[in-house]
């Protein structure tokens, strides 16, 4: 087998905190995950077993947060959930934003498999304190249905868990 590029401008995968998050396949149809270039999230899919790869949806509906620097993502499936059927990648993804200036923000974002589009994005917590990078950022959803949300820094005091009851429309601290 040859080696195949999905995507020559990620500056990296997800975070692996709970798993195998940066592909997910159902039979040959496949998914990746990872952060472009400019700080966002980006889904690239194939449909061939992995032979080529497009961007899900054609990039329609990508999320879009501008200014951003040093973003670290985490994401979790319906069904990685016991007893979930459901067809939806949760997306977590924290970053220092240049403007305005020092704000820390953590957005969510989900994308579903069934339709292969995304969520409008949503604020989890945002900090007026700069870091220089945050260290790491976990999402998961509980068998209620409630999904969790935290990240912390290695070089600051910043830190935060979070929840959402209503599918990530709005969290709670």
């Amino acid at each position: 087998m040859s080696l195949i590029t999905i995507e020559g401008s990620a500056i990296h995968a997800t975070t692996d905190t709970n798993g195998s998050h940066a592909q997910k396949w159902f039979g040959d149809v496949g998914y990746s995950l990872y952060i472009n270039t400019s700080g966002q999230p980006r889904i690239q899919k194939t449909t061939d077993g992995g032979t080529t790869w497009a961007l899900a949806s054609g990039g329609a509906g990508s999320p879009t947060i501008t200014n951003i620097h040093n973003p670290v993502i985490a994401a979790w499936a319906d069904n990685e959930t016991p007893g979930d059927s459901g067809t939806l990648w949760h997306i977590l993804w924290v970053s220092r934003r240049t403007t305005p200036s020092g704000l820390t923000a953590a957005n969510y974002v989900s994308f579903d498999f069934a339709t292969d589009s995304w969520s409008t994005p949503t604020t989890v917590f945002s900090h007026a304190s700069s870091i220089t990078t945050p260290a790491d950022c976990a999402i998961t959803k509980a068998v209620s249905g409630r999904l969790y949300a935290a990240s912390t820094s290695n070089t600051s005091n910043f830190r935060f868990f979070s929840y959402s009851d209503d599918g990530g429309a709005n969290w709670t601290l």
